[in-house]
């Protein structure tokens, strides 16, 4: 539960660990804005270091919050003779991945990975605001996941097109080089592309405004790769017959599945000949742009 939030300077330090009675509130910082965040229990805590072990005793709930540039891994505490559940969350504002691992040869049950055995060692936080419940078994030395806050809307994007490509061959990737909304970091404005931080299903959405050279039929399309650079799914999404002189805008929407590391881009592909792709500013009617979201995470 959220509850009024104070600002604060950015550079002013911030206590991770108030005692209190019955109610902990633990005040986060989160670039000048402190959030003053309700833990039933009363130990909480932000772990910064590369690798951490959780401590808690039996009779609190703990509340770790994940907050560092690169990867870090999270250690549970052991089950045995734990009764009350941990919440995890990644808190920075980055790609980095928190590993979360069991303890010696406990097992942590994650009912929401995809996997047909979701029992395992570890499992994952990717994406900033990201967290998860866990609760101990209370016969087994199992952790199972209760419930994990996905946070998809941000992996996100919009993007467009400032500047107009003339000349265009066919093949050539359509150039969305200025992002609006990119959260996750997950569109590249150089090689223009989403490369994907989660396994999910993805909608990925265009409207490209073209002009052909010559009457010839131009289409816009949607191709999937995997991490190694070879295509797994190529769509035709959008075409016209384009008359020379006239732009038209070519739109198309497909949903595609995804796992880490699979990336997408656009290209613009016509029977004879080149074209025009129009770049402008975002305020302008008519410019070319895209836009992608996670329809949901599938591990």
């Amino acid at each position: 539960m959220y509850l009024p939030s104070l600002t604060v300077p950015a550079d002013v330090a911030v206590s991770a660990l108030i005692t209190s009675s019955g109610v902990n509130n633990l005040i986060k910082n989160a670039g000048g804005l402190v959030e003053l965040v309700t833990i039933l229990g009363n130990k909480a805590g932000i772990v910064d270091s590369a690798s951490a072990t959780i401590t808690c005793t039996q009779n609190v709930t703990t509340a770790v919050f994940a907050n560092r540039a690169t990867a870090q891994t999270v250690q549970l505490p052991a089950w045995s003779g734990q009764r009350f559940p941990i919440f995890i969350e990644k808190s920075a504002a980055n790609a980095a991945v928190i590993t979360i691992q069991r303890a010696g040869s406990d097992t942590i049950n994650n009912p929401f990975n995809s996997s047909a055995s979701p029992v395992g060692t570890t499992f994952t936080l990717r994406i900033a605001g990201e967290s998860c419940w866990l609760i101990p078994d209370p016969t087994t030395n199992f952790w199972h996941v209760l419930m994990v806050n996905e946070a998809l809307a941000q992996l996100g994007c919009f993007v467009h097109s400032n500047a107009t490509q003339t000349t265009v061959a066919s093949g050539t990737i359509v150039a969305f080089n200025t992002e609006t909304y990119d959260r996750s970091n997950s569109w590249n404005n150089s090689t223009f592309r989403y490369t994907a931080l989660v396994e999910g299903l993805f909608q990925f959405n265009s409207t490209t405004t073209t002009q052909s050279v010559s009457n010839t039929e131009t289409t816009i399309r949607t191709r999937l790769f995997n991490s190694a650079n070879a295509q797994q799914i190529g769509i035709r999404s959008s075409g016209n017959i384009e008359l020379a002189a006239n732009a038209v805008s070519l739109v198309g929407t497909e949903a595609l599945p995804m796992i880490v590391g699979d990336y997408v881009n656009f290209t613009a592909n016509t029977a004879t000949g080149n074209i025009t792709i129009y770049g402008n500013a975002i305020t302008s009617d008519g410019f070319t742009h895209a836009s992608v979201a996670c329809l949901g995470r599938t591990a």
